[in-house]
């Protein structure tokens, strides 16, 4: 059921066989309108309920059993798998910003700033650079520029050792293509008062070009993670050969990706599987650190305080066969969705709200409840 037609209807309809008492809902209103559908369905409704099916809206659950106090909820798993998804998805996105995107965006700052500094031009102090890369790099040219005002060679050839030293202390692989890229300009690899003027200009022009080989690489690794992220979130069943290949070649620079596939695949195998030993979602608290995105925080605890709810289709298989392999319940098919809108559209052509629902009733078989907001301003 799309969007728009979530917050204005409520359907409920016999999902399986009319003699299995179970219903699904769908809602986009308030817990009390939900108590009033509730009130309502009991009224018009003969049958008693066994079970529910339900997404998370929050409220939902309270609201059935105000009305229902016996009935068995269960969590549709199309809904419980799209709302961990939807918060890994934000969760990846920030870390493909975090690791990529803000250092890409400051590689360019950070060269325009050491250009300030090489033509001794103010640079404001406002002006801050948070990739801690760039911020390293940009002190390392300070110094870099303060050597190139040494004029005796011995001195000179000091102070450039140590900085070259602090740099490989940072980070050796970055200091070590540093000096590889500042060897080429030296004759036997010594450094004498004839080319030193040359030398000056190299060491800042190939610290430079140390920078925008860390860019061209984090692009690169940001064009690998983009085709990635949405491959390690599928279910495996649904994963390609080149898919496969495509994550073990990501894994085996970035272990971290690992961790947050093997939670995936734990979890889905968990939901397909009829056994039904293990039924706990604390496993997803892996996923989660203190500065993961807020989305993802929200579906694990979401998940984790709901997973009663989410394995209860147990329950359901053990008390009707026919239902095994059936975990969650699509209420419209598409064809059925797009007359619903068709017929929504229309509404306000109508007479009344009631030759609405009576043109809806009778296509989908099954009472049909319209919402207070439609008669809203």
């Amino acid at each position: 059921m799309n969007a728009d037609l979530g917050r204005a209807l409520l359907i409920v309809s016999d999902t399986i066989e009319k003699d299995a008492k179970c219903c699904s809902v769908t809602s986009g209103e308030s817990e009390d309108e939900i108590v009033e559908f509730m009130l309502w369905l009991k009224a018009h409704v003969r049958k008693k309920p066994r079970f529910f099916t339900i997404d998370l809206k929050p409220g939902m659950d309270a609201a059935i059993l105000a009305v229902f106090p016996d009935v068995i909820i269960i969590i549709c798993t199309f809904h419980a798998v799209k709302l961990l998804i939807g918060g890994l998805s934000r969760e990846l996105s920030r870390l493909q910003r975090v690791n990529h995107g803000l250092f890409i965006k400051e590689c360019k700052e950070a060269r325009r700033l050491s250009l300030k500094i090489e033509k001794a031009k103010p640079t404001s102090d406002t002006t801050a650079l948070n990739h801690d890369t760039c911020k390293k790099w940009l002190e390392f040219y300070k110094a870099v520029q303060e050597i190139c005002t040494i004029s005796d060679v011995v001195s000179f050839r000091s102070r450039y050792i140590a900085v070259l030293d602090a740099i490989k202390s940072w980070n050796e692989d970055i200091g070590m293509k540093y000096e590889t890229l500042l060897s080429a300009t030296l004759v036997n690899n010594e450094i004498t008062k004839k080319i030193m003027p040359a030398f000056k200009k190299s060491i800042k022009t190939k610290w430079r070009a140390v920078l925008l080989d860390l860019r061209k690489e984090t692009e690169e690794e940001r064009t690998k993670f983009a085709r990635v992220k949405h491959v390690l979130l599928k279910r495996p069943k649904n994963v390609m050969k080149w898919e496969n290949k495509l994550m073990e070649e990501f894994f085996t620079i970035n272990a971290w990706a690992r961790g947050i596939r093997d939670v995936m695949v734990r979890f889905y195998e968990l939901l397909d599987n009829p056994s039904g030993k293990e039924q706990s979602l604390s496993f997803l608290d892996a996923l989660v650190s203190d500065g993961s995105h807020e989305k993802l925080k929200s579906a694990v605890e979401t998940l984790k305080a709901k997973q009663e709810y989410v394995f209860n289709y147990l329950r359901a298989w053990k008390s009707k066969k026919a239902w095994n392999g059936i975990k969650s319940i699509k209420v419209n098919a598409e064809f059925i969705n797009k007359h619903i809108n068709n017929v929504f559209r229309i509404q306000f052509g109508f007479r009344s709200d009631e030759s609405a629902r009576y043109k809806l009733e009778q296509f989908l078989k099954c009472p049909v409840f319209f919402s207070r907001s439609l008669s809203r301003e």
